[in-house]
């Protein structure tokens, strides 16, 4: 097994083929992936790598419905948000964002190659970015819940965080204002 750097560029490569075979037709995903893979990255063992681990996420029934009806990649975020007592702006990209009648669940894609099982072991800045953008989009959704997860594209495997971890982010960053 050839050790492969996984870096940004990785990491951006495996969210742009991502989004491009997310709602194309599944003959198409191999081709587009393997394309996209050779565009970014010269090393040809890392393309190869890219392009199947964004193959592996798609095609993963068990992750269908982070594609499916009702999702939307690459959706920006710009706000102005109440924070630690003052207005603070917020811009951001998510990575997906699904919208059903009950709630909305914000998905930021994580190319990490070690993944934590125990929610405790999530890296506190992916808490932080997800309890910002939770922040931001709130007003958006009429009240909806808004819940977060990340999907680490390594295994691949979808984690649904926690609200009380959210909470507790939040209240941490911003003690000034009570969290709801």
């Amino acid at each position: 097994h050839q050790h492969v750097a996984f870096d940004r560029w990785y990491l951006g490569t495996v969210h742009r083929i991502l989004e491009k075979i997310a709602s194309g037709a599944p003959e198409t995903w191999s081709a587009i992936a393997s394309t996209l893979a050779r565009e970014a990255i010269d090393d040809d063992a890392a393309a190869q790598s890219a392009a199947g681990e964004a193959l592996r996420v798609r095609r993963d029934a068990q992750l269908s419905h982070v594609f499916g009806a009702g999702s939307y990649g690459e959706v920006p975020v710009l706000g102005t948000i109440e924070w630690q007592g003052t207005r603070t702006e917020v811009a951001g990209r998510l990575d997906r964002v699904i919208v059903e009648e009950h709630g909305v669940t914000i998905i930021e894609f994580k190319t990490d190659r070690v993944v934590p099982h125990a929610d405790s072991d999530i890296p506190r800045h992916y808490l932080r970015q997800l309890a910002l953008y939770r922040r931001a989009v709130a007003a958006l959704f009429d009240g909806k819940p808004i819940n977060c997860g990340i999907l680490w594209t390594a295994e691949p495997r979808l984690t649904l965080i926690p609200v009380k971890y959210l909470h507790d982010v939040e209240r941490e960053l911003d003690p000034v204002h009570p969290v709801s």
